[in-house]
């Protein structure tokens, strides 16, 4: 008798869990949903109580890139109030993988097919981290990474073309990012996490004598005119003061077919070891 009422138990209990699993994917489902549809419906309130505001949320978007739960909203609200306008933009998600990480963070990624008013139609790979804060989902990351239209793709392959640029950049960091980088590069930088741009990045190079990056645990992936590279770069410098530093940072790259070239759009480091 006893063993069955325990068997009981372990059922309920399990049913339990299923169904809160479910309700939870449910809610987070609609969260991700929300958040695009109140952005482009300019439901400006509607959409900031979905984003946490917490230090540790970022957004990132090929040609922007923000930290902090309180820039995030501030720069939605910049742009609903340059363009108050709703977007008439048609959404269809498609694709749902949904990973719970604890009782309070929740993973999802999804493909986005978007349709404008004019019938253009662009596609798009998204990616969210939500955290159940007061019992409600909400965003503490949001990335967006737009896909290549169907026969729009880069002629070279980065993963055989990168090593050759890796070369060039330690040879001559200025003239490779003067080259390389985008005009609105986001580079999110390892010691303090600020965001910072090209300018930002080439003046840091003035004041060195030697500038030599040893990438490692490579792995880059490739859609069509857009690619991403993650690894571990240790960076040997020496200062024109003689001093050496080095450092070693996680790193994701973003880079885009333009112009002809490979071009970095976006570089965000993650502090592991500086000495």
């Amino acid at each position: 008798m006893k063993t069955k009422l325990f068997t009981l138990a372990l059922l309920l209990m399990s049913a339990g869990a299923f169904a809160q699993t479910a309700a939870d994917e449910a809610a987070v489902k609609a969260a991700c949903v929300s958040e695009t549809e109140h952005f482009d419906k300019r439901d400006k309130t509607a959409l900031l109580a979905g984003i946490a505001d917490v230090p540790y949320a970022s957004r990132y978007w090929v040609n922007n890139a923000y930290n902090g739960g309180t820039v995030i909203r501030e720069k939605y609200a910049e742009v609903i109030a340059d363009s108050p306008q709703p977007t008439g933009i048609k959404r269809e998600q498609s694709n749902w993988q949904l990973k719970t990480l604890g009782t309070s963070h929740y993973w999802a990624t999804y493909d986005q097919t978007s349709t404008t008013p004019a019938g253009k139609t662009s596609r798009s790979k998204e990616v969210r981290l939500l955290e159940k804060i007061n019992g409600r989902w909400q965003m503490i990351s949001v990335i967006n990474l737009p896909l290549p239209k169907e026969g729009e793709t880069a002629p070279t392959s980065l993963l055989a073309e990168f090593p050759a640029m890796m070369k060039a950049r330690n040879a001559n960091p200025t003239a490779f990012f003067e080259e390389r980088a985008a005009p609105d590069l986001a580079f999110i930088a390892g010691h303090d996490g600020s965001v910072q741009n090209k300018d930002w990045l080439l003046g840091l190079f003035k004041n060195q004598k030697s500038h030599i990056a040893d990438l490692t645990n490579l792995k880059i992936q490739q859609v069509g005119d857009l690619a991403v590279v993650t690894g571990i770069s240790n960076l040997a410098v020496e200062f024109l003061d003689g001093k050496k530093q080095s450092y070693k940072d996680a790193f994701t790259y973003t880079l885009r077919w333009l112009n002809g070239r490979w071009m970095f759009t976006n570089l965000h480091h993650t502090k592991i070891e500086y000495k």
